[in-house]
């Protein structure tokens, strides 16, 4: 007698995957401002995938303003989403370099050299491989301000920069690393926060939001998940689809890949395929995956906050003869 044993297999990925569907065939996608895929008109930028027919060990990407002038050119590993390798230049929209960086498996590397949209240089920064308590994971080595001061000299003095969610931040530099505090100012977000570091360690952290509310925390970012973890919502997720009829009745093995929002409230929102299998089959769980619960938000320095984030789902049907 012949059976069918399904195993379903769930990968989390939760930083945010600057994917395409295979139906671009041209290798053309349209990015927003925040680099998430969008349709042609509401697009700030697109990329230019040049080998994106044919299956290689890396595509050459080019990124361009709406404009039509080039804004990055590198290397990635993927066709799917970018996993930067090799060098990678940023351009000002007046086609002078920002930035010369580069990356191995995604993490970047050795030097990056930032520019003033003149042309004349801004900093000066060394990635640290296989940092163990760095949080930023890097040293300033040199930096000049707006005004073209020098601030940081051969990794000391005062530093500015943005921070992960894009606020001005300004706190001082020991040997290339942060220490002490950093502030942020409330001009922008209306947010006002300080942070405590430690020799390129942060130690913590108090903010107070736009309605007047003290938060403390421990962490600057923390990921959104499940409720009751991921362990738990991978049994669900495979539970519900063993029982699925869709499931059951079909011969096709590979993944799913899915992208969706958890909001504020945890409620998963914009969920859709942006690579599948089977129309019917991508649909059904897709279904499933609207019916897993609500998930505890990402959090940004305390404040719960919105996030995208991807899932690919592994199907794999294996005929066994008892």
């Amino acid at each position: 007698m012949k059976n069918k044993l399904y195993r379903f297999i769930l990968l989390f990925i939760t930083s945010l995957v600057f994917s395409q569907s295979p139906k671009n065939i041209s290798g053309k996608i349209f990015l927003d401002s925040s680099g998430n895929e969008t349709s042609e008109g509401n697009h700030t930028s697109y990329r230019i995938i040049r080998n994106y027919s044919s299956d290689s060990d890396h595509y050459e990407i080019n990124d361009y303003y709406k404009s039509g002038s080039i804004q990055m050119k590198g290397l990635s590993s993927s066709k799917y989403k970018l996993q930067k390798n090799g060098t990678f230049i940023f351009y000002h929209e007046n086609g002078l370099r920002k930035s010369i960086s580069n990356y191995k498996s995604n993490r970047q590397i050795g030097k990056e050299f930032r520019f003033f949209e003149d042309g004349t240089i801004e900093s000066e920064i060394e990635f640290i491989e296989n940092v163990i308590g760095f949080e930023e994971g890097y040293k300033i080595v040199q930096f000049w301000n707006k005004e073209r001061q020098h601030k940081v000299i051969d990794g000391n003095g005062e530093y500015e920069t943005y921070d992960i969610t894009g606020i001005p931040v300004i706190g001082e530099v020991k040997n290339g690393l942060k220490d002490g505090q950093w502030t942020g100012s409330p001009e922008y977000t209306g947010l006002k926060f300080t942070d405590l570091y430690k020799n390129g360690k942060f130690i913590s952290g108090k903010i107070i939001d736009s309605t007047g509310r003290k938060l403390s925390y421990k962490r600057l970012i923390e990921e959104g998940k499940p409720k009751k973890g991921f362990q738990d919502f991978q049994i669900h997720i495979s539970k519900a689809l063993m029982k699925s009829q869709v499931v059951k009745k079909t011969k096709l093995s590979g993944k799913i890949y899915f992208l969706f929002t958890v909001e504020k409230d945890g409620n998963l929102t914009n969920l859709k395929v942006f690579k599948g299998l089977d129309e019917t089959l991508d649909k059904e769980v897709l279904n499933t995956l609207k019916n897993c619960g609500i998930w505890i938000p990402a959090k940004i320095r305390g404040i719960e906050t919105a996030k995208e984030h991807s899932l690919p789902i592994i199907i794999t049907a294996i005929n066994r003869t008892f």
